[in-house]
């Protein structure tokens, strides 16, 4: 039978499930919208916005390293995990992941490829996250609720995305178009509330 009441309770009433619920979205929220914004961030400070072939270089530059730079992160993440534990490996995640959100101002003063390369590599460091917070949610729940409890987790990190993305436009509005940087250190402090 659905119960998703005693799924809500099983989050509220166990509070380091609670907190990871809150680390997630806190964790994802503003990587969602730097995702939204950094396409057009980059191609201002690297003024290409007329082009296409420039926006194809760059595109791609992006892609396949922060793609490469994920899957080394992924696999230096499971041997810090083993070595530091889990507890300790997200203490250290979230301002490292917050540092990263900081790191496209660089274009700022250097709107070159090597710079791109460079923030591209750094970037996915946040999305190791996943991995300890889906261990830590199996550790925090009875071994009768885990799928239950990893369920809820992604329900609540599942909101990060509508957030972001319902945020990404009226601060545009508001800001306007020539200060999305904004976005990356306010991206930051909202990760380290995690």
């Amino acid at each position: 039978a659905l119960n998703v009441a005693g799924t809500a309770r099983l989050v509220w009433h166990t509070p380091n499930l609670l907190s990871l619920c809150l680390i997630g979205v806190l964790i994802a929220t503003p990587e969602i919208a730097e995702q939204c914004v950094m396409p057009q961030f980059v191609f201002q400070d690297f003024d290409i916005m007329g082009s296409p072939g420039l926006i194809e270089q760059i595109t791609i530059v992006s892609t396949y390293v922060s793609t490469a730079a994920a899957a080394a992160f992924f696999a230096l993440a499971g041997g810090a995990t083993r070595r530091i534990g889990l507890v300790p490996f997200v203490r250290v995640l979230v301002p490292v992941t917050a540092a990263a959100q900081l790191l496209p101002l660089l274009f700022l003063t250097a709107p070159a490829v090597w710079c791109l390369a460079l923030v591209s590599a750094l970037a996915p460091v946040g999305i190791v996250a996943e991995v300890p917070l889906s261990a830590l949610v199996s550790l925090a729940v009875p071994a009768a609720r885990v799928g239950e409890a990893l369920s809820a987790v992604t329900a609540c990190k599942a909101v990060a995305p509508l957030l972001g993305n319902f945020a990404v436009v009226p601060a545009i509005h508001v800001m306007g178009p020539s200060r999305l940087w904004v976005f990356f250190p306010a991206g930051a402090a909202v990760i380290l509330l995690a």
